[in-house]
């Protein structure tokens, strides 16, 4: 739902948009812009216990059994797909379609 853009700002407009709150969040994340975008969204509010992992496992893992995160030929099937399931996923929730979350 929120691919590709910042996780801390995109958590705080939920949260806002549902009329949610919470005094604690626990956010583990394998990127590490994430962890980055939300450790910088919560930096300054004492309101919420923010308990944030950056998790490499399977980062490491992928390194040492291909010397990189992925192969070429894993990434652009990647792109194919993402590119597929958007295509579907706009046809099925056309109110989703556009930058923003649910097109707004």
């Amino acid at each position: 739902m929120t691919t590709g853009m910042n996780k801390g700002t995109m958590l705080k407009y939920i949260l806002d948009k549902t009329d949610q709150s919470f005094s604690s969040v626990v956010f583990i994340d394998d990127s590490k812009k994430n962890i980055v975008n939300m450790e910088e969204a919560y930096k300054d509010d004492s309101t919420v216990d923010m308990s944030i992992f950056y998790y490499t496992k399977v980062e490491e893992d992928r390194i040492k059994a291909n010397g990189s995160v992925l192969t070429q030929e894993q990434a652009d099937k990647m792109a194919r797909d993402w590119e597929e399931l958007n295509l579907i996923l706009d046809k099925i929730a056309p109110a989703r379609a556009g930058d923003a979350c649910l097109g707004r």
